[in-house]
């Protein structure tokens, strides 16, 4: 329908709602109110300043009247007498004839109260605001708010000083004037309903408030409030909310002495203001009225020619938003604006459509492919990097693994950084050969330092590449650390096993010649008369063949080829049938200490030749211990489980007995502890040794089916540990007495680990872990003390190797029972509890666990420590 010329244009319609606005109106409508409540507002504003100034000046008569008082009384004879009787009945007529002063007082220069007009203790107000202004500008100074050490009322004090003729002060003459002279003024003051006066002291505090005197005298402006700013800079009025929460027009004055002040505030009600605006929002909702009736017949209008087209292309533009590309506006609304968008809209639709249709195809085919390269990237078994000139761009979970790093931790540093000192410089080398386009590929180890410190050899497949431009390094990590260990575990036992067939086969041989020869001694022997010279020569060649015949028994054990005489017997009678030949050997300086245990189970082996390992293992304490010591021997029974033994090659899983033999000498370096078992390979001075005794226990043990871990200290001596299989029948006996024995091992407990064993560590730190303890892991006791005083919650166990580098392990737990007294301490050693008592690291009876030790063991120590009632637990004195 055409109700005039241009009806069907959009604008045009526009144009028409516009005329229907009401902002001319409406804008008229807030002025007149804005200056309407500008000028009530000027006005109330006006009476509370005008209220706060003739309040202020009432202040300012009372400071005068108490100003001229105070120096009445300062030039009084009796006053200024020093004398307490004279002076203190002067003030007391003061009192009397002043009521509204609680009480006048006189103190020296140093604050005592030389007299009163109240009885008083022996009091000092040199703390008093009013004295230290009076006694440092020797003026009249007045106070803040005090509760009076003498009338026990709240009140403000005035002081005058005394001078003498040169203008030092004498003292101080003061006067308590009661609070309720202040809110006297506030009763008398002709305010509206609901006003209020307050006056506050140079500290914000309420000297007098009206209404609720009560309430609020003696309390502070909140600090930082509106109305506390308002009160300090006393600049005009101000709409606020007061100290009851209710707004008013505040008027301030203040009166000032010196660098005292009292600020006095008129609160006005706010009534008129709210009349002016109650008649503006009536005026306000007539307009509404009339402009609701206009909208709604122009709401019917847009609802008919506008809004109905425009949501059908909204709904259109929905569809289309939420990938639905079928959906089209269709509408005919007869206005040509609106007609050509629908049309126009339509085409886009269809044009977008067909474009997809082609997208997707070729979209599908790509996030295929982007899914397995991620897949293949992500899960992928060896460490993946991306490495540019800023830094580490991406690794995988595997790299970040290896690393022992998160990704985002590596995400912020630099390859180098994950590299050992010593290879830095080979590294670098490469890279920089794939920089300068040297070799576009390259494969090289190098060792790598881990998030904890420990050390981790990987092999590294790389080559360049480009990243957003730049030149950029590109490759594969692979850990080789357990392969190398494997490998030198090998290359060790190859080379053992190589040893001990030459040894074996030169033995049989050696043996064979030996026999010749102690055979045709003894038969020269007998042939020749004794007393001959050449039968003595004969004797020293046949002296010299049974030496040669022990070394090569030697060889023989070494090798393993020995004829063993295997027996299933309990091994501490071998161990007690032996103790008297091995006193003999070593020797009365060397104390001799066995511990047995007297339920060991049986193992088969040979006696000689556990006799042997015996005697071969004390000789060599005897030689580690010149000036004397002590030789440990102990048995025990244990169990070895499968992670034990993944982490000790050559061990079975199963019950086994331990022979323990520990010394007090001299102890073993590192490089001698990784030789110590190999044949002819001695410490000794020449002529001193063969170098076959180690190497004999080691074949004996070996053929015997056991297995032998060493410990030793420089300086603390040396513990060897040989575990024997338990014998079949026995060994079924004894796993299920460790099953009846068997106990709850888990818990929930926070144990502070402290092993400075890199390895050992992380073992011992999973295996509490999967037990459901919370676990602290820490290589050093300085970080122990360290994290002590940091950490806020209880920690229940200290976990702690007894030998460690600057601090041992006793000191630490003494240290950290300070922190916290109710602390559970379970050592771990290499050397038994017998060992180490000469050390004086632990007293006798401690118990410790010793290493090496299995997890059931781990898990059993730790619960029967955590469970020990703590007086049984604590660390002996």
């Amino acid at each position: 329908m055409r109700v005039f010329p241009g009806w069907n244009r959009l604008r045009v319609r526009l144009l028409v709602l516009l005329l229907l606005a009401f902002l001319p109106a409406s804008a008229l409508l807030v002025y007149n109110n804005f200056d309407r409540r500008r000028a009530e507002t000027q006005h109330v504003g006006d009476q509370a300043m005008r209220l706060a100034r003739l309040a202020a000046r009432d202040q300012e008569r009372l400071l005068a009247e108490a100003n001229r008082m105070l120096s009445g009384l300062a030039s009084q004879p009796d006053v200024r007498s020093g004398d307490p009787q004279r002076c203190g009945r002067r003030l007391a007529a003061s009192v009397e004839h002043h009521p509204s002063y609680g009480n006048f007082l006189v103190a020296n220069p140093a604050g005592a109260v030389i007299c009163s007009g109240k009885a008083a203790p022996s009091i000092n107000v040199s703390d008093r605001k009013y004295f230290q202004d009076a006694i440092r500008t020797r003026r009249f100074s007045i106070g803040n708010y005090q509760v009076g050490r003498i009338t026990g009322r709240a009140s403000l004090s005035f002081g005058l000083p005394i001078l003498d003729e040169s203008g030092a002060p004498e003292g101080v003459v003061a006067a308590s004037l009661d609070l309720e002279r202040f809110n006297q003024f506030g009763a008398q003051a002709r305010l509206p309903a609901n006003g209020t006066v307050l006056i506050v002291d140079s500290g914000q505090v309420v000297l007098a408030r009206v209404p609720d005197a009560d309430r609020w005298v003696g309390k502070r402006v909140p600090a930082g409030s509106a109305l506390a700013r308002h009160l300090n800079a006393a600049d005009g009025s101000k709409d606020l909310e007061g100290l009851d929460g209710i707004r008013r027009l505040y008027g301030v004055s203040d009166v000032r002495v010196g660098d005292s002040r009292l600020a006095v505030a008129i609160g006005m009600p706010l009534d008129a203001i709210a009349e002016a605006d109650r008649a503006f929002y009536g005026s306000l909702g007539l307009l509404g009225i009339m402009a609701l009736f206009t909208l709604v017949l122009a709401w019917t209008a847009i609802e008919a020619f506008v809004v109905r087209p425009i949501d059908s292309l909204r709904a259109a533009t929905r569809r289309l938003a939420s990938g639905d590309l079928a959906g089209r506006a269709k509408f005919e609304t007869g206005i040509e604006h609106l007609d050509s968008l629908g049309h126009d809209f339509d085409e886009m639709a269809q044009a977008l459509q067909e474009r997809e249709t082609r997208e997707k195809t070729v979209r599908d085919a790509r996030d295929e492919a982007e899914e397995k390269y991620r897949q293949l990237v992500e899960q992928s078994l060896v460490g993946v990097y991306l490495v540019s000139a800023s830094g580490i761009v991406y690794v995988n979970p595997r790299f970040a693994e290896i690393f022992g790093y998160t990704v985002d931790e590596l995400q912020q540093m630099s390859l180098i950084e994950l590299v050992h000192d010593s290879d830095r410089a080979m590294v670098a080398r490469n890279v920089q050969r794939r920089a300068r386009g040297e070799v576009t590929s390259v494969e090289y180890s190098f060792r790598g330092i881990r998030k904890d410190g420990s050390t981790v050899i990987v092999q590294v497949h790389g080559t360049m590449t480009t990243y957003r431009g730049q030149p950029a390094l590109m490759g594969v990590m692979i850990d080789r650390t357990e392969q190398k260990r494997l490998e030198q575990q090998l290359q060790q036992a190859q080379k053992m096993e190589a040893v001990g067939r030459l040894a074996g086969g030169v033995a049989h041989d050696f043996n064979n010649l030996l026999t010749v020869i102690t055979g045709y001694s003894e038969f020269l022997s007998q042939q020749l008369p004794e007393s001959s010279l050449e039968r003595e020569h004969v004797e020293e060649i046949r002296k010299a063949a049974e030496s040669a015949s022990n070394l090569t028994r030697q060889l023989l054990a070494f090798s393993r080829n020995q004829v063993m005489q295997p027996q299933v017997l309990n091994l501490n009678t071998v161990v007690s049938g032996f103790e008297k030949m091995i006193r003999r050997l070593i020797g009365e300086d060397i104390r001799i200490k066995l511990r047995l245990d007297p339920d060991m189970a049986l193992v088969k082996v040979d006696p000689g030749q556990m006799e042997q390992v015996i005697l071969n293992l004390a000789i060599n304490a005897r030689d580690a211990m010149p000036n004397g010591g002590t030789l440990t021997i102990e048995t025990a029974n244990t169990i070895l489980d499968e992670q034990y033994v993944r982490r000790h090659r050559g061990a079975q899983p199963g019950p086994h007995v331990v022979l323990a033999v520990s010394d007090t000498g001299v102890g073993m370096s590192a490089e001698t502890q990784s030789r110590v078992f190999d044949p002819f390979f001695t410490t000794k001075e020449r002529d001193r040794g063969t170098g076959l005794g180690l190497a004999t226990v080691y074949g004996i043990v070996k053929q015997s089916g056991g297995s032998i871990w060493l410990y030793s200290e420089e300086g603390r001596g040396t513990t060897f540990k040989i575990f024997l299989p338990v014998a079949d029948d026995a060994a079924a006996a004894a796993a299920a007495a460790a099953a009846q024995r068997a106990e709850a091992t888990t818990g929930s407990e926070t144990i502070l680990l402290v092993e400075d064993n890199v390895a050992l560590r992380a073992w011992i730190a999973q295996a509490l872990t999967q037990l459901g303890y919370s676990v602290i892991p820490l290589d050093s006791p300085t970080d122990a003390l360290a994290i002590s005083s940091s950490k806020d919650g209880p920690v229940h166990l200290l976990l702690t190797d007894v030998v460690m580098p600057k601090m041992n392990g006793p000191e630490l737990a003494k240290r950290l029972t300070k922190r916290w007294p109710a602390i559970k301490v379970l050592f771990m050693s290499g050397y038994t509890n017998e060992a180490m008592v000469p050390h004086e690291l632990l007293p006798p009876g401690q118990k410790v666990l010793q290493k090496p030790f299995a997890s059931h063991a781990l898990a059993q120590h730790v619960r029967s420590t955590l469970d020990a009632r703590s007086a049984g637990a604590a660390l002996p004195n």
